[in-house]
């Protein structure tokens, strides 16, 4: 028998060593044959209750006998009576493929083989020793079947930490900012009034290094880097005598400053020339340089030709565009909202009240969430670690109550599909966790992949939309339990969750009343520390 981890399999020795134990008091005490002659018995109460018109009632109690005595002994057998011995084996994940799937991926081997219990041999009915077999390869297949992608939510995740750690980095960025893109867009605001520049050359000037500031042919010197010059001195670009001497001497100085660089905005924005420090002039190479220190997994798969910014942007972006994108994102001037949900918080009648209410309602249930997933983030956490555990100890508990829930049934085989049904349903949460975990990375992948305007390197994604669907993913790892058992009931047994949901619920609780314990000691340290 394959269980998924270690507890899994403690768990499951030892909930059939008892259950072993169980058989021998049901077979001592002769409940195994009390439970027999009971079904003798009802059956001739039934026939009795029968009108004359049923013909022979002896000849009829005793075809019924027959049929329900042969039943009966049929899940005796197969169910209830420990016949073979078992070995409980760990499953084997495979690292590689787990890591780049984002889901547990089994790899065929297993370890951990056990097969007694405190010294004493564990066997295991026929029926459940095929049943769990066939239920634990049906949800490692299923598990396996589930499409296989990077972990989109660790790279998101990381995107979204990054940023620029060089103090005087940021500092040569606000002097750009000043002596070169607020002059470019000030030209440029000033020729639109005059008809000469039209929407589309705003599109392309939205942050520092926008294309239209660096294009050729551009017929208005004062809005392009190429024709604008620096007019404070930069240190970070290598001198130029034929560019730089004339602009010292107008300035007065007697000495020409060798260090000392005015060069064009082009230059300064991206040249790859190495400067007096050894990096390149360029601004955006140093700044890129600079996430590539800090976060290197971030700036490897941003230039790798088949990671994943590359699939959800497309084959026909190249790498110095997906670079130009990253530093975009990095610098994050101006940002865009693409819509990742048809919801119904908005109206479609865009009058002056309904708007200033829209305004109201989605800053306030922006701060909502935003607290809600800080709050509920951690308890959740606790949650999710949690449910594999809650699930091996049910479905310890479901091996340990079968032998005397079967035997009190009269060994009705309702009663064995409603125990198999709820055994495969624990086991088969697996899978739906599994899921849960995967929808974190290919769900946004897949909206990324449908909605062209939500660009994960520029951030051009609806944060209000991006804040609800991850408090929605939090919460689905609780609910998926309840929906999948509730499905089940459709079989037309009796299925349930043999309490998980509160159970979980039970755990959340405990986990929040902690998390707001500590927080409240952290607050009352904080302020004892400021007095």
């Amino acid at each position: 028998m394959v269980v998924n981890d270690t507890l899994s399999a403690i768990l499951t020795l030892e909930g059939w060593y008892i259950a072993n134990k169980f058989m021998v008091i049901l077979n001592q005490t002769n409940i195994l044959v009390f439970m027999l002659s009971v079904i003798i018995f009802q059956v001739w109460t039934d026939v009795l209750q029968e009108g004359e018109d049923e013909g022979n009632k002896g000849l009829l109690g005793v075809n019924r006998a027959e049929i329900k005595m042969v039943l009966s002994f049929w899940v005796l057998f197969f169910s209830v009576l420990p016949i073979i011995p078992i070995q409980v084996n760990t499953l084997i994940l495979n690292q590689t493929a787990s890591n780049q799937c984002g889901v547990g991926i089994s790899s065929g081997a297993t370890n951990s083989n056990l097969s007694d219990f405190n010294g004493e041999t564990v066997s295991v009915p026929v029926w459940w020793y095929v049943w769990h077999s066939l239920s634990q390869g049906v949800t490692n297949a299923a598990v396996s079947s589930i499409p296989c992608n990077y972990n989109v939510s660790n790279s998101l995740l990381q995107l979204q930490q990054t940023k620029i750690t060089s103090e005087p980095l940021r500092n040569e960025i606000t002097e750009f900012y000043n002596q070169c893109f607020t002059r470019a867009r000030a030209a440029m605001k000033s020729a639109a009034n005059e008809g000469k520049i039209s929407q589309s050359d705003f599109d392309d000037a939205n942050w520092l290094g926008g294309e239209y500031f660096l294009k050729l042919g551009n017929k208005l010197p004062a809005t392009s880097y190429i024709h604008l010059q620096a007019e404070r001195a930069v240190y970070t670009v290598p001198y130029d005598s034929h560019r730089d001497d004339e602009i010292q001497n107008r300035y007065g100085n007697s000495d020409i400053n060798t260090k000392a660089a005015y060069p064009y905005c082009e230059q300064w924005w991206g040249s790859v020339d190495e400067n007096q420090f050894g990096e390149p002039a360029g601004i955006k190479w140093r700044i890129y340089n600079d996430v590539a220190k800090h976060y290197p997994e971030i700036a490897i798969e941003v230039r790798k030709p088949d990671g994943f910014f590359a699939k959800v942007l497309g084959n026909e972006v190249t790498e110095k565009e997906r670079i130009n994108m990253l530093v975009q994102r990095v610098l994050s001037v101006e940002q865009t909202n693409g819509r990742i949900v048809r919801g119904f918080g908005h109206t479609l009648d865009k009058t002056a009240d309904h708007q200033v209410r829209e305004i109201w309602d989605a800053g306030a249930g922006f701060v909502g969430v935003q607290f809600g997933r800080l709050l509920t983030g951690p308890a959740y956490f606790v949650v999710r670690q949690a449910m594999p555990m809650l699930q091996a100890v049910l479905m310890s508990a479901v091996i340990i109550a079968s032998p005397i829930v079967l035997t009190i049934s009269a060994f009705q085989v309702t009663t064995l599909m409603s125990l198999s049904l709820v055994y495969f349903g624990l086991m088969f949460l697996t899978f739906w966790w599994e899921l849960c975990r995967s929808f974190d990375s290919k769900l946004l992948e897949g909206i990324y992949n449908l909605n062209e305007n939500s660009n994960p390197l520029t951030g051009a994604i609806n944060y209000m939309d991006d804040m609800i669907l991850k408090l929605v993913m939090i919460i689905l790892y609780v609910m998926m339990p309840a929906v999948w058992f509730g499905l089940l009931g459709f079989a037309g047994y009796k299925v349930n969750a043999l309490g998980i949901d509160s159970a979980i619920d039970r755990v959340n609780q405990n986990t929040q009343k902690g998390f707001d314990f500590a927080q409240g000691v952290g607050t009352r340290l904080a302020s004892k520390s400021k007095k």
